[in-house]
């Protein structure tokens, strides 16, 4: 946005950013989706170079977050509480046990010529099994290194990376 370059998404999160170039909020403001301002009352207070200002974004939510006191957990849920109403829905899910989306497991899927990617982490310091959905739906998959199937549901070890390609 700084270049003049606006995305074409449906939601920008502006996650606790006090300083913000003029250029970046002129971005915001021809961004034709949902601006989502995570934080206090200070996101956005501030100009490059530390000056107040106003950042007169109306249509702008807001996620109230306070480090140290808001955990990241409660952060997440507040966040995938309001997918719907946003209209976002993730080309993959990764749901643990009683269907409650995986927490303290990364995951990041792309889209390439062969078929979709994800790329996971468990960061939690306990295995996790969890499954991988695409549309609500269980999907199967191949560990993109090994060659071999991932069974469902994946069992994660404590900081276990895993590439995998969906079927």
């Amino acid at each position: 946005m700084e270049a003049g370059s606006v995305p074409r998404v449906p939601v920008v999160f502006v996650p606790g950013v006090v300083h913000l170039s003029g250029a970046t909020l002129a971005g915001l403001r021809q961004f034709k989706g949902r601006v989502v301002l995570v934080g206090g009352d200070d996101v956005l207070a501030r100009d490059e170079y530390g000056r107040e200002r106003r950042p007169e974004l109306p249509a702008a939510e807001k996620l109230p977050f306070q480090h140290g006191s808001t955990s990241s957990r409660t952060l997440r849920e507040r966040v995938l509480a309001r997918f719907s109403e946003w209209h976002i829905r993730p080309a993959v899910e990764l749901r643990e046990a009683g269907a409650q989306p995986a927490w303290g497991v990364e995951w990041r899927s792309a889209e390439t010529g062969e078929g979709t990617v994800v790329n996971l982490c468990n960061y939690r310091k306990e295995p996790v099994r969890a499954v991988l959905l695409r549309d609500g739906q269980p999907v199967a998959a191949q560990d993109v290194l090994t060659g071999s199937p991932a069974a469902a549901p994946l069992t994660l070890a404590p900081l276990e990376v895993r590439l995998l390609k969906l079927r």
